[in-house]
């Protein structure tokens, strides 16, 4: 019994920090040294500089960084770090009151959608299958889809994703949302 009850207090859920404007790395660095699983997505761009161009590295999402941790390692770690509060706080979810504190709980992003979150930016920043970023299929089927259908990608680099469907400029896209960020 007493097993059940530390993994279920210990259940790991993914967390959404809002870093500082310019503090994204320092606090997953911070995240990290501390022994918690950290998901920032980064992506390469061409910056002008001095005449020169140059490759610069910069964080997809700047002020949000996904953490993969109890809510328990998370306190301790924000009360024995300082430099770590300073740096990054937890994004709250506005839909949902704590009646205890009066504050908003902690974001958590479930599993699925992180899932569908992450294999989508790993196409989109060329880390996916084809390495080549936005891929788009030559092989098109028409199919009618409504605005808001909840369709699964069965083929390419998007294979698995769960998402719903907006039409953009007549085009059929599939729109992967994440409940609470956006």
């Amino acid at each position: 019994m007493e097993k059940v009850l530390k993994m279920m207090s210990g259940d790991k859920k993914w967390y959404v920090l809002r870093a500082r404007y310019g503090q994204g790395k320092r606090a997953c660095s911070c995240l990290q040294e501390n022994g918690i699983d950290v998901y920032y997505p980064l992506y390469k761009t061409k910056k002008r500089e001095d005449g020169k161009l140059k490759t610069i590295v910069r964080p997809l999402l700047p002020c949000f960084i996904f953490v993969h941790s109890t809510i328990d390692d998370l306190n301790k770690i924000f009360v024995n770090t300082p430099l770590l509060y300073q740096l990054a706080r937890y994004f709250r979810d506005k839909t949902k009151n704590d009646n205890i504190s009066g504050k908003n709980p902690p974001l958590v992003v479930g599993d699925k959608h992180m899932n569908n979150f992450q294999k989508v930016v790993s196409v989109a920043i060329g880390e996916g299958d084809k390495g080549a970023g936005l891929v788009r299929e030559n092989n098109r089927v028409n199919y009618s889809y409504k605005i808001g259908d909840m369709v699964r990608v069965i083929g390419g680099p998007y294979i698995g994703v769960v998402g719903k469907v907006a039409r953009i400029n007549g085009q059929q896209r599939i729109v992967v949302e994440i409940p609470g960020v956006c």
